[in-house]
């Protein structure tokens, strides 16, 4: 037998493959943990795969610091034909206190950041623009109590 058939059947051999098995099994031993903690150092953003000066990244960077990405826009609108009444501003205005103390706002918690309520020119229709977590946050649990109620101005906000 020459050298290099050896070299080439060695693995085929009775010991070695066993040998070669139980390597494996070392060096899964081994990397698996590894591997785990290599998912926590990627940088999966859309950002990593845009070069640095691109108008793209730019507004990506820019976007950060206006909000959360988990928080979407929460509007509040009363409408009434032929104007609202001092009455109505007045609940918005309520309302808008409410859903500062009862911690709707994603950001804060307060109403600090609740913008209104805000009037169009013709003065029949307001509203309160804050922001809310998303579906998949938990930063804001008591949104989903609230979510899908209504009121009238006469019946005031719903209980908590």
């Amino acid at each position: 037998m020459t050298r290099l058939t050896r070299v080439v059947t060695l693995p085929a051999g009775r010991r070695a493959k066993w040998a070669l098995l139980i390597i494996w099994i070392a060096l899964t031993v081994v990397v698996v943990p590894l591997a785990s903690k290599l998912a926590g150092q990627e940088k999966d953003e859309v950002t990593s795969y845009l070069p640095g000066n691109a108008e793209s990244t730019q507004v990506l960077d820019r976007q950060r610091h206006y909000g959360r990405s988990d928080t979407a826009p929460a509007v509040v609108v009363y409408h009434r034909s032929g104007g609202l009444t001092s009455a109505d501003l007045t609940a918005a205005k309520a309302d808008r206190q409410e859903i500062g103390r009862r911690g709707l706002v994603a950001s804060s918690g307060g109403d600090d950041r609740v913008s209104g309520p805000v009037l169009n020119k013709s003065r029949d229709t307001a509203q309160i623009i804050f922001s809310v977590a998303s579906a998949d946050s938990t930063s804001c649990p008591t949104m989903s109590s609230w979510s899908g109620t209504s009121r009238t101005a006469t019946t005031g906000f719903p209980p908590t």
